[in-house]
């Protein structure tokens, strides 16, 4: 279906985010010998949210969750 059709609709933020692919060897970066590890014991995966990637991590230093985004590449606290 194309935009011009009159019963288009855009795809949904939902179907967007399922359709883009996590980030390469996301897991890699948050091993166990670092600073931050996956959250929920390793089973946190990422998230699509306003157009960028995130995930849910844990600060074994300061003993906090920190939510880190792909995108930008900073940590940011919850």
């Amino acid at each position: 279906m194309k935009p011009t059709d009159p019963n288009y609709r855009p795809p949904s933020a939902d179907y967007i985010a399922l359709t883009r692919k996590c980030p390469a060897n996301w897991r890699s970066g948050f091993t166990g010998a670092g600073r931050y590890i996956v959250a929920c014991g390793g089973k946190e995966e990422p998230v699509y949210r306003n157009g960028k990637w995130h995930l849910l991590v844990w600060d074994k230093e300061e003993r906090k969750h920190l939510d880190y985004c792909y995108d930008d590449d900073i940590f940011r606290s919850i």
